[in-house]
């Protein structure tokens, strides 16, 4: 009897610990996300504030023809591909590429046209040696940028075709938008017209 009551206690002992094991690992490895989760979101606010406190295009306007669309910061999507806003009402500046007019390459695009109606950045497949663009900041100051080269991309040939932003040795504004033939079955068109500039002062 004293023996049954002894191996009793040995096994209420051990099952009570590992309880406790479970609940020790159970605690810390919610800690372990709740940390992970807290550092992903402290990093996300880092860079909203960083991206605050710099001077930021808000505008971009061709001299020529006098034509002027806002710019709002754009990401890429999860085919790291750069988002594009949509309609004709504003241009997406990437915010992981350069600020127009420091050194890197900086991104600005938008539609070609939208619903049959033509926009601003439809003038890409116009431009030539004479053009210029103005591109006003958060502060209100602005700086001018003039026509380098142009060059057309066709995504059918070339579906993995990239840009470097991460060259940080000329600064460069890139301007980017559809051309070419409209495909009806995919819904976009089969080339991008690529515009590019460099810091230059007004021509008059």
């Amino acid at each position: 009897m004293v023996k049954k009551v002894f191996i009793f206690c040995v096994v209420l002992f051990i099952l009570l610990n590992c309880v406790n094991v479970y609940h020790y690992f159970l605690k810390n490895h919610q800690e372990v996300e709740v940390q992970v989760e807290s550092k992903t979101i402290k990093e996300e606010k880092k860079e909203k504030d960083s991206i605050k406190k710099k001077v930021l295009p808000v505008k971009l306007k061709f001299l020529k023809p006098s034509i002027s669309v806002p710019i709002r910061l754009v990401s890429v999507d999860e085919k790291q591909r750069m988002e594009v806003p949509e309609g004709l009402k504003e241009a997406g500046w990437l915010k992981n590429s350069a600020i127009p007019g420091e050194k890197g390459t900086s991104l600005i695009a938008a539609h070609r046209d939208w619903k049959n109606e033509l926009g601003p950045f439809s003038y890409l497949e116009k431009m030539d040696q004479k053009d210029q663009i103005e591109i006003t900041f958060s502060n209100g100051k602005k700086k001018y940028f003039e026509f380098k080269r142009k060059k057309r991309v066709d995504t059918e040939a070339d579906p993995d075709a990239s840009i470097d932003v991460k060259q940080k040795t000329t600064s460069q504004v890139i301007l980017i938008s559809c051309t070419g033939k409209f495909n009806h079955r995919t819904g976009n068109y089969n080339q991008r017209e690529l515009v590019y500039l460099i810091p230059g002062k007004v021509k008059k």
